[in-house]
């Protein structure tokens, strides 16, 4: 992305203190703190015209995800966007596997993925004033699902 958007400035947030270890592009407009959702809401950044959430709905409870996606709603400009990436609820040897390596290699017995329509549902009624503009999947699995959101 910083190679299309060279003056971009990017956020990537995580409670996990290996934020960004994976990134391999230029660090100059890129930063990883460690903290929670709230915690950046807190700080009352000037939103952003992207926020991405990348396989965060299904390890959380669900009694907190509408919380993580009014925050989330609450950090986007506008006119900006909301990407909702997650591991669909499938049957078939893939998502047995994933269960399986986010069960009980991550140690979190909570680990509950969502259908495509439970999450589209969950979107729609958690965020009334957006709309969902597209749904995509993303290689290399059929399972990551991702929902782009817009205000009309």
């Amino acid at each position: 992305m910083t190679g299309l958007y060279p003056f971009a400035e990017y956020t990537g947030i995580d409670v996990a203190a290996t934020a960004g270890r994976l990134y391999q592009g230029d660090r100059d407009h890129v930063v990883f703190p460690t903290m929670y959702l709230s915690d950046l809401i807190a700080e009352a950044p000037a939103p952003f015209d992207l926020v991405v959430i990348v396989d965060v709905i299904h390890p959380i409870p669900s009694q907190l995800r509408p919380d993580v996606l009014r925050g989330a709603a609450a950090l986007t400009a506008p006119d900006g966007m909301l990407l909702i990436k997650e591991w669909e609820r499938r049957r078939g040897l893939a998502h047995f596997v994933a269960h399986a390596v986010d069960r009980y290699l991550s140690g979190d017995k909570d680990i509950e993925f969502l259908t495509s329509d439970e999450l589209r549902s969950l979107l729609t009624s958690v965020l009334p004033e957006f709309e969902v503009q597209t749904v995509g999947r993303i290689r290399p699995r059929h399972n990551n699902i991702l929902y782009a959101l817009g205000r009309p």
